[in-house]
């Protein structure tokens, strides 16, 4: 295997880790998200009692 050949393959793995580091971040934004939506329909659940 080429010098380049295997530079260009770390490249390669090194923006699979952002990719991945940026897919992790917005699905624990998105959870985050989905739980204050849901104990804000707690809220109007009880209010409307």
């Amino acid at each position: 295997m080429t010098d380049e050949r295997l530079a260009r393959m770390i490249e390669a793995i090194k923006h699979a880790q952002k990719s991945m580091c940026a897919l992790a971040a917005a699905t624990a934004q998105a959870a985050t998200s989905a739980r204050q939506f849901c104990l804000i329909l707690d809220k109007l659940r009880e209010m409307r009692k």
